[in-house]
């Protein structure tokens, strides 16, 4: 099997784009100036980020987390909030889910520029399908070795959920993710100890979606790229960055059904002692 090449256009020792994503290192003293930059080269280009209200709620008043799918609430009102709670504690803790905690996963920033992410994740299946409808569904044959498609009537069905969702789906979209990560100090590595220092890792993603071509994709990412070398301070940043923060990000969406599933495990470290009972 050939091992693929990833090509990383370093622009920074704490910023670099790979395909179309830019990731940027931050300081805590960088995160709003970096946020609004973002914030204000997405809606030139792409579209207008947004929050969920629960993200918000909980930025606001450090109530529990629930679950919410629809992103609807400005980017903009989201950072104003982090801006005061930073005025008014001077610290700024990220978010959390029950189960999230139990990975030591949380975020400070999820931004989307579309207000319902199943949605477009259905058309782009739908996309798919459609363009190759014989091939998509023997692909779903061949791992079924019973069940079998009415190819026509499915074909039917997959051009309504398209109609459907087509007019929801903009041409491009764009995601703004911050999460914390840990650099040791310089003198912790001079002596080995283990004490971390708390720093912040940036992505911003784009798709193309009904545009004919990448020249709104490829403008933001220039433009973004300019201002965030120009005013943006942090750590050097990892080539492992991208490929660790997928597998953060997947975690964090995965946790509620991993605890569902294996939580007796997950949750107690001395699970073993769970197989046996004292004798009567």
């Amino acid at each position: 099997m050939e091992s693929k090449e990833i090509k990383f256009n370093s622009v920074e020792s704490n910023l670099y784009v790979l395909g179309d994503g830019v990731y940027f290192g931050m300081d805590d003293s960088s995160l709003l100036t970096a946020s609004r930059h973002v914030d204000r080269v997405i809606k030139n280009h792409i579209g207008t980020l947004k929050v969920t209200e629960a993200d918000l709620g909980v930025m606001e008043t450090r109530m529990n987390k629930t679950e919410e799918k629809n992103y609807t609430a400005p980017l903009e009102k989201y950072l104003d909030v982090i801006e005061r709670r930073i005025l008014k504690t001077g610290n700024l803790a990220g978010i959390r889910t029950p189960s999230s905690k139990l990975f030591g996963l949380s975020y400070l920033i999820a931004a989307q520029t579309i207000e319902n992410s199943d949605d477009m994740r259905r058309w782009l299946l739908s996309q798919r399908d459609l363009t190759d409808p014989e091939k998509a569904f023997d692909e779903y044959e061949k791992d079924h070795l019973v069940y079998r498609f009415d190819r026509e009537r499915t074909l039917e069905e997959i051009r309504k959920l398209n109609q459907e969702l087509d007019p929801k789906i903009p041409d491009n979209y764009a995601e703004f993710v911050v999460v914390p990560g840990y650099v040791p100090s310089i003198e912790d590595r001079l002596d080995g100890k283990q004490d971390l220092i708390g720093k912040l890792l940036g992505s911003v993603r784009f798709t193309q979606l009904k545009a004919k071509d990448k020249t709104k994709i490829e403008e933001a990412k220039s433009e973004l790229v300019e201002r965030l070398k120009k005013t943006t301070k942090g750590p050097c940043l990892s080539l492992d960055a991208p490929a660790i923060f997928d597998q953060m990000m997947r975690l964090y969406k995965d946790a509620p059904v991993l605890i569902e599933n294996y939580g007796d495990v997950l949750k107690q470290p001395a699970w073993q002692t769970r197989l046996f009972r004292l004798d009567p």
